[in-house]
């Protein structure tokens, strides 16, 4: 593409968490913690709850496993629409300017018209897979200077720290009543008026209207090999469905666990789909002869090409 044919891209502004020393006021925050509230602190300044923003890129240098979603998991802990995009990045030291060069190109070819770069560091949230007070016994190790601060950190230490990550438990709970709707900025173009002089030809704030609604999305974050929390919002029919379902499955499964209902329901839809979808059966039977002119696809059909497929 010309030069002459890029648009041209202004910074309109930023918003950060204060600078800290490591394992002092942060020890106990992680990565997530802090780019969430320093998205949180820029959505706040500039009045865009419940905007939709055409990309959001960045991440962290030091992370977890389980941070392999980090840009998204801000964005949707955030107040943005939860239709923004995000793209999860790593550069060491240069994770955010990574991100606002690829945004401000992207934005200059015409392929999107805003974007928010952003990124934290910290060497406080050390990625042990362990759990997390073993994680922080390290950390004040680190901090020691004396032998006997050393064998401090370790003082109540106890093996069942070295286990692996334990599940989420499974819960129902009524959210509260949501809030009245934000009022945000509604953008005029620089196109739709002539730029004052020394304007950059930035977009600006014509009036403040109230924001749509804002419903969460659904969360499946990882948090240990091959396990994982799942986290949605449920309609009140929903929610019957699955207490009718735990009561007649009190007989299979006791505790009434959410986790186990819904694994079980998943296995029966599944098993259902396939045998609709593509003929699965468990005693397979040979399939009876069609007429050239049907349009039925006999089961068999639709297994032989499944299985071809799965193959």
């Amino acid at each position: 593409m010309a030069d002459n044919s890029m648009r041209r891209v202004a910074v309109l502004g930023g918003s950060r968490i204060p600078f800290c020393r490591s394992h002092t006021a942060y020890a106990e925050l992680s990565n997530l913690d802090m780019l969430t509230a320093a998205l949180g602190g820029l959505v706040d300044r500039f009045a865009l709850h419940g905007t939709h923003i055409d990309e959001v890129a960045g991440g962290a240098v030091v992370t977890h496993a389980k941070d392999w979603n980090l840009a998204r998991e801000a964005v949707i802990g955030s107040a943005l629409a939860p239709t923004t995009p995000a793209i999860t990045m790593m550069q060491a030291c240069g994770t955010s300017l990574a991100g606002a060069l690829g945004i401000a190109a992207k934005i200059a070819t015409g392929q999107i018209e805003s974007g928010i770069s952003l990124g934290s560091d910290t060497t406080s949230d050390a990625p042990v897979v362990f759990q997390r007070r073993f994680a922080q016994r390290l950390v004040q190790l680190s901090r020691a200077r004396r032998l006997g601060q050393k064998a401090a950190a370790f003082k109540t230490f106890t093996p069942a720290e070295l286990a692996p990550q334990p599940d989420a438990p499974s819960s129902l709970r009524r959210l509260p009543a949501p809030r009245p709707p934000a009022r945000v900025a509604e953008v005029r173009s620089a196109a739709d008026s002539p730029a004052a002089e020394g304007d950059v030809g930035a977009d600006t704030a014509r009036e403040v209207r109230p924001a749509g609604p804002v419903t969460p999305p659904a969360k499946v974050v990882a948090i240990a090999p091959a396990r994982f929390r799942v986290q949605f919002t449920a309609s009140a029919e929903l929610e019957e469905k699955i207490q009718r379902a735990r009561a007649l499955l009190r007989h299979k499964i006791p505790s009434g666990d959410v986790a186990a209902i819904v694994d079980e329901a998943m296995t029966v839809l599944v098993a259902k789909l396939e045998r609709r979808r593509c003929g699965a059966a468990q005693r397979p039977r040979t399939g009876a002869a069609v007429a050239s002119a049907s349009r039925d696809i006999p089961a068999a059909v639709r297994r032989a090409v499944w299985q071809r497929d799965e193959s």
